[in-house]
């Protein structure tokens, strides 16, 4: 049965027209010099890279205090915490500073931004809302001491 089925299969023969540059570039290989020149061309270039990916570490490291942790001041810095965020998710391996500011713009984002992509506030009960967001706001330094009652 089968080689009646292969009896009534018809191939589609494809005829493609000659290349003007034939098959010269199957069996070419470039000359050693012109390899050797790009080779060295990349290794500058990658070099120059390195480079500036250093000096942006230097740019990080001036978002640390004295202990080496991240500075406080930038917890209330929503948009700048964010920016620091996208910042982190280009990291190579090896820049552990970026690691630390994931895990560090990570943890404090979730804290102020998770209840409200969860539920904002004007969908909610006021006063229920308000409660669950003194806590985050005791913490800020903007708070005012004497706020009235609940």
């Amino acid at each position: 049965m089968s080689s009646h089925l292969s009896a009534n299969v018809k191939r589609a023969v494809v005829s493609y027209r000659p290349s003007i540059w034939g098959n010269c570039f199957l069996s070419c290989t470039p000359d050693d010099e012109i390899t050797l020149a790009y080779k060295w061309q990349q290794a500058e270039d990658l070099e120059e890279v390195r480079t500036e990916l250093m000096a942006a570490a230097d740019i990080f490291g001036k978002l640390k205090d004295e202990n080496g942790s991240f500075k406080k001041c930038l917890i209330n810095d929503v948009e700048g915490m964010l920016g620091l965020y996208e910042a982190a998710h280009l990291r190579i391996h090896g820049e552990d500073i970026l690691d630390e500011a994931l895990a560090f713009t990570t943890t404090h984002l979730a804290v102020k931004v998770n209840k409200a992509l969860y539920r904002p506030i004007r969908k909610g009960l006021e006063r229920l809302e308000a409660r669950s967001y003194i806590s985050i706001y005791q913490d800020e330094a903007s708070h005012s001491k004497g706020g009235g009652k609940i």
